[in-house]
């Protein structure tokens, strides 16, 4: 699922910074851009359960552009809920910090999860997500005017595969959103509180420390890389994926690398003896010898 998934992604960035794409499709790619990352994000989640129930789930707190993971988020989301005719509201407090401690891809699993749930189980009224800091805790709050979850359901929605049936409104999906995100709450030491009534609506609260870096701006992510300077370096390419191959030929290219370009390992090794690289961006499955052992 994934080795597709790479080349829609790949060339959906690709095409984000094309300055030839009309002005009126950019919206479209974004969108495209956004909805991948969306399901590499719930493919790693049907993983991370098998890797959470087996206690090898791997955590990396590092530097996190918070603000702007917030509002990727809102406008992941918004143009979704306003697809069925929902209003979304987003409410970032004024004290929120730039960028935090954090493990981002896991913070941005769990948001993802209840958005997600928001927007698919509310047919009328609104979405809202709101976000909270105060004393290094982050508090996220999202709430729906959807359909509702009875007592008795509230303890169920978090075990695996366990999904609300309505026989009327059919909704497509795992089981597995929630399960994952209350797993994931609880190993980053956070709390998730829920309160829900049938036909009023659902409010999901989630309580995290994620400590603050002050004195610093956010962290600079240039619009579009031009090409680099100094000496130009080679760069040998092995995949046996051609899509792969050619979305790093595409990739890289532009930016004056001095490109080779192997289908396995063997033509590497003979690319590389007569015109050695300065790097090899190398797959590590490959039929015959593999990525590790080239």
């Amino acid at each position: 699922m994934r080795t597709p998934l790479n080349a829609i992604l790949g060339y959906a960035q690709l095409l984000e910074n094309d300055p030839t794409i009309p002005h009126h499709r950019q919206p479209a790619v974004r969108v495209v851009r956004r909805s991948s990352e969306h399901l590499a994000d719930l493919i790693e989640g049907l993983l991370d359960i098998s890797k959470i129930e087996a206690g090898k789930l791997d955590l990396f707190r590092d530097q996190t552009n918070f603000r702007d993971l917030l509002e990727q988020l809102a406008d992941t989301f918004r143009p979704e809920a306003e697809a069925k005719g929902l209003v979304f509201r987003c409410a970032i407090a004024a004290q929120t910090p730039d960028r935090v401690h954090a493990d981002e891809r896991r913070l941005r699993q769990i948001l993802i999860n209840l958005l997600s749930n928001a927007v698919r189980y509310t047919d009328r009224g609104e979405v809202i997500f709101r976000v909270d800091y105060r004393n290094d805790v982050a508090t996220f709050t999202v709430a729906d005017t959807g359909r509702g979850i009875g007592p008795d359901d509230q303890e169920r929605i978090f075990l695996p595969f366990e999904r609300i049936e309505d026989p009327a409104a059919p909704v497509a999906g795992t089981g597995l959103g929630l399960t994952i995100t209350k797993l994931l709450v609880e190993i980053l030491g956070g709390e998730l509180v829920v309160e829900s009534a049938l036909g009023h609506g659902s409010r999901f609260q989630v309580r995290m420390l994620l400590p603050q870096i002050a004195g610093q701006a956010a962290l600079d992510r240039p619009d579009r890389i031009y090409g680099y300077r100094g000496k130009r370096r080679r760069i040998l390419i092995v995949d046996d994926n051609p899509d792969h191959r050619a979305l790093l030929e595409d990739l890289l290219r532009p930016l004056d690398f001095q490109l080779s370009i192997a289908e396995s390992a063997t033509a590497a090794l003979a690319i590389a003896a007569v015109d050695p690289p300065d790097l090899a961006l190398i797959d590590v499955a490959m039929p015959g010898e593999d990525g590790w052992r080239l």
